[in-house]
């Protein structure tokens, strides 16, 4: 048995319990902080992804929340805590498997993910506790025996499902005296520091990673198996340490030869480094999440392209200068910015300047269609049958190159766009 001041456990839950009701979700978020404040009061040290986002803060200039470093970290958080408590719904049981009570093959991706995965190393090796809390759901849904082997056994269930307060009372004591029966000396990491892991984490991916060494965190794209990798290196490291003391002296002595090495590092960025962030950004755009990530990288990709400080060759150079173009469309088009849709012209116009469409058909045929998208949205944004025009010929060009190299999806999409900007052009 622990003492509550001893023992730190890792809240994990779903944000969006609702697509389509905000305040449900909203309501939801409110009970998991009231939940954390009332174990907080009880001295157990609650950890959840508010106190990852602070941490990283220190790292970046945007919202945390949009940062994949995040949902990296989340991965690695749960190792640190002595106790996992998943927040079951049906909708959290869908990211991690469950589907109206069965197990599915696949599933719509989400941090919570992450910190299942992280918490399911613990719990196999058996230095994490699981203490699993319902908070909805109704009993089809909550099969979780389909989750074996972690809870084939429900002695630890805790059902809050009730909205009365004299139940989650109940809940709240049954939850606390759980913790309490967790034998903390199973996991010699819950006593480390979170805000020295993290700067570890940081300082390992720029000496690992090179396109991490001079690019911004608020850049790095997500890396699905970082942290993992990352976890191997931090158990050689740590090996040695016996005390919480030793720990994490021995993790900042760690941290300070790594950040040593980065600044050693003399790595140049590559053209494909761009490529790669901005389409990576651009697939992390969940309807209105993700676009503050994805205008930081669009615009650092700018700055590098303009600075020409980057190593390939002409088509690799082609290739971002159009992923660069498209990411500025999209954020214009968002944002209804004429001088954004400019912008991104001259950036399509610079990679369809230096990639003949003979050389590379692909890549010719995807900018020249940007250039015409782009066109286009700024005639729909600012009424010009000008403009309409112009695009019009882009999309007959691709038409025209696309049949020449039997290219059926881009000429189909040209099609259409042709023949929305006639009826268009009718009126």
């Amino acid at each position: 048995m622990s003492s509550a001041s001893q023992s730190r456990v890792f809240i994990s839950y779903r944000h969006a319990e609702s697509a389509e009701v905000v305040s449900i979700n909203v309501a939801h978020h409110e009970w998991v902080r009231r939940l954390v404040t009332d174990l907080r009061t009880r001295g157990i040290t609650a950890v959840w992804d508010l106190d990852i986002q602070s941490i990283v803060s220190a790292y970046c200039s945007i919202d945390p929340n949009e940062l994949p470093l995040c949902r990296e970290i989340s991965r690695i958080f749960p190792l640190l805590c002595d106790a996992f408590i998943p927040i079951i719904t049906p909708s959290y049981l869908e990211r991690i498997g469950v589907l109206e009570g069965e197990q599915v093959d696949s599933m719509p991706y989400g941090v919570v993910f992450e910190e299942w995965q992280g918490a399911c190393v613990g719990m196999l090796q058996g230095f994490v506790a699981l203490i699993p809390l319902v908070r909805g759901g109704r009993a089809h849904q909550l099969n979780l025996s389909q989750l074996v082997p972690f809870f084939v056994l429900d002695r630890h269930l805790i059902d809050m499902r009730s909205e009365s307060t004299a139940a989650y009372n109940n809940g709240l004591e049954k939850l606390v005296q759980h913790i309490l029966d967790v034998d903390i000396s199973r996991n010699r990491f819950s006593q480390i520091e979170l805000d020295v892991i993290v700067d570890a984490y940081v300082q390992w991916c720029r000496s690992k990673f090179k396109n991490r060494r001079a690019t911004p965190v608020d850049v790095w794209p997500f890396h699905t198996g970082a942290a993992n990798e990352f976890l191997g290196d931090f158990g050689v490291v740590t090996r040695a340490s016996r005390t919480p003391a030793d720990l994490n002296v021995r993790l900042r002595h760690w941290t300070s030869e790594l950040r040593a090495l980065h600044s050693k590092s003399k790595e140049p960025l590559k053209y494909s480094d761009l490529t790669e962030f901005t389409s990576l950004a651009f697939r992390g755009v969940d309807q209105d999440e993700g676009w503050r990530h994805f205008d930081v990288v669009a615009e650092f990709a700018a700055k590098m392209l303009d600075s020409d400080k980057l190593e390939g060759d002409v088509m690799e150079r082609a290739k971002a200068l159009t992923n660069t173009g498209f990411a500025l469309r999209e954020i214009a088009v968002r944002r209804r910015s004429i001088d954004g849709l400019e912008r991104a012209v001259v950036f399509i116009k610079s990679a369809l300047h230096i990639v003949p469409c003979e050389v590379n058909p692909e890549l010719w045929l995807t900018a020249e269609l940007n250039l015409a998208d782009a066109i286009r949205a700024k005639a729909e944004i600012q009424p010009d049958k000008n403009s309409l025009r112009e695009s019009e010929s882009h999309y007959e060009r691709v038409v025209q190159i696309a049949r020449k190299f039997a290219d059926e999806r881009r000429e189909a999409l040209a099609m259409t766009a042709i023949s929305d900007i006639r009826v268009l052009l009718a009126q």
